[in-house]
């Protein structure tokens, strides 16, 4: 008598699920947007009026110095924004 070849079965091994990412942001987070210093303002337009009131004689001085101080104010609040 001859014997019936083994019979095998195979079975599958359990699919795991795919692996979901969270999305990737297209831009990063805004950043807070930085508010006007009045004491970089008020340090910088008493520096710059200072300088500018070192320059010229008469009306020019006087323009010098106003435009000094307003220069000198501008470049204080932004050096004041930026070291928040």
């Amino acid at each position: 008598m001859q014997s019936k070849p083994a019979v095998h079965q195979y079975t599958r091994a359990p699919v795991k699920p795919a692996r979901q990412y969270a999305p990737v942001p297209s831009q990063p987070p805004a950043a807070p947007a930085a508010q006007n210093s009045p004491v970089g303002i008020g340090v910088g337009a008493v520096v710059g009026g200072l300088l500018g009131n070192q320059v010229g004689g008469g009306n020019g001085k006087t323009l010098a110095t106003i435009a000094g101080a307003l220069g000198g104010g501008y470049i204080g609040n932004e050096v004041a924004k930026k070291n928040q």
